[in-house]
């Protein structure tokens, strides 16, 4: 039973990400049927894309998830932050890149979706506008796996729940008021920035709270090899 709890407490934050996305579609729809059916037709094409991107390096973090895990429960923060650094990096540089293309090319990506000229009209703008929150998006979503790897699963799940409802909603609620539909646009990067900047925060507090939590554990492997 213990196994079991653990198993599901480990995996609980992935599958609040996985949820929230989809209440995150359904929720922002609710905004954009106050202008049109082509603005709620672009955030379904749009959504698809980023999905794409995000998925993608989702993957990749995914996949970091273990080996940071295993080197956690075998006591070596060297190789625990070793895979931290570069899982951080290829996150970074694949962000950057999907950032780019969609900055760069959101007519012919619209053009994939056979945008009407309505849609091309406000999606161009929107695209790039929300292709500004992918390098945030991902850097959060490894500090949250980070939290996951080392059993912090509160503060994993907390970044989840700050990414996709406890920042994007009040985001998307005052800035529809203030720019109308830009503003439902301009939510995702404000929502996302404001995660990451909580997660930098909450990793650096967990570091500084427990300095020797790593060191403890080598110390504690060292002496059993030698036994």
């Amino acid at each position: 039973k213990q196994m079991i709890r653990r198993i599901f407490a480990f995996g609980l934050p992935s599958f609040i990400m996985n949820a929230l996305s989809s209440f995150m579609v359904t929720f922002v729809n609710l905004f954009l049927v106050a202008y049109s059916d082509t603005a709620i037709a672009f955030f379904g094409a749009y959504f698809k894309v980023q999905q794409l991107i995000v998925m993608t390096v989702n993957g990749l973090i995914q996949g970091c998830l273990p080996v940071m895990r295993f080197n956690y429960g075998a006591g070596s923060s060297e190789r625990l932050h070793s895979a931290f650094r570069y899982g951080t990096a290829l996150v970074t540089g694949m962000m950057i890149l999907g950032t780019l293309a969609v900055i760069l090319f959101p007519a012919q990506i619209l053009g994939l979706f056979t945008a009407s000229e309505a849609m091309r009209s406000f999606g161009i703008s929107a695209m790039r506008i929300m292709a500004t929150s992918y390098l945030f998006c991902g850097l959060s979503t490894m500090i949250s796996t980070y939290f996951q790897a080392t059993e912090k699963v509160g503060s994993s799940m907390a970044i989840q729940l700050c990414r996709q409802f406890l920042f994007l909603v009040p985001a998307l609620w005052c800035l529809d008021k203030l720019f109308q539909l830009n503003g439902i646009w301009l939510a995702f990067p404000a929502a996302e920035t404001v995660t990451f900047l909580v997660a930098f925060a909450m990793m650096a507090w967990h570091h500084h709270k427990k300095p020797q939590q790593y060191v403890l554990k080598e110390k504690g492997k060292k002496q059993n090899y030698h036994r």
